[in-house]
């Protein structure tokens, strides 16, 4: 429901959003998958939800990091660093 109560948690505008975002789409809880490439767009997003999912308005969070084999090293980079992320956050 759009008129469902944010979680208060600290946020930036981006985060402020994308809890709105959900609160409009969510109606019930449930779980996210959220692609992590580890770029900027998509560490943020993973961020936000996270600080949706500590609040209580998300039952479950996923990141999916997918390494298609062919950029060596960097993609290793990309993948440690995806995986290191989503540790954090738990």
């Amino acid at each position: 429901p759009v008129d469902a109560p944010i979680p208060t948690a600290p946020c930036t505008r981006v985060d402020a959003r994308v809890r709105r975002a959900w609160t409009a789409l969510a109606g019930e809880r449930r779980g996210v998958v959220v692609g992590l490439s580890g770029g900027a767009d998509s560490t943020a997003l993973l961020s936000a939800l996270a600080a949706l999912r500590d609040a209580g308005a998300l039952d479950t969070l996923v990141a999916a990091h997918l390494d298609h084999g062919l950029r060596g090293a960097e993609a290793v980079r990309d993948r440690d660093a995806a995986a290191a992320l989503a540790a954090r956050l738990g």
